[in-house]
């Protein structure tokens, strides 16, 4: 059987067709009837579709915000290594030796 339908799934196809047939008719009498099996249906599928896209979006969401916390790390220590290139290329490192050497260190 190609379709699996919840709770009944056990039983045959003709059992099954007649459950469902069976709600339709209930359904269509009664407008309480039809509320309920609505939301039941509607339940069911909600849980069989909005679990998995609410995994699948908390763990996108959780991707995007590693990926942003590498991406502003990895900006913040190129930035450290190009001031400590420049400083060391520059005077600073000569500076900082003159004034290492003033004081007697």
């Amino acid at each position: 059987m190609l379709v699996a339908l919840p709770f009944i799934y056990e039983y045959p196809i003709k059992v099954q067709l007649s459950i469902l047939l069976f709600f339709l008719v209930i359904s269509y009498v009664n407008r309480r009837a039809r509320i309920a099996v609505g939301s039941l249906a509607g339940a069911y599928l909600g849980f069989k579709i909005l679990a998995p896209v609410m995994g699948w979006t908390f763990f996108l969401f959780k991707a995007v915000a590693w990926f942003g916390f590498y991406i502003y790390f990895f900006q913040k220590a190129v930035r450290y290594a190009i001031t400590s290139f420049d400083y060391i290329l520059g005077d600073g490192l000569e500076s900082l030796i003159r004034e290492l050497d003033k004081h007697g260190r």
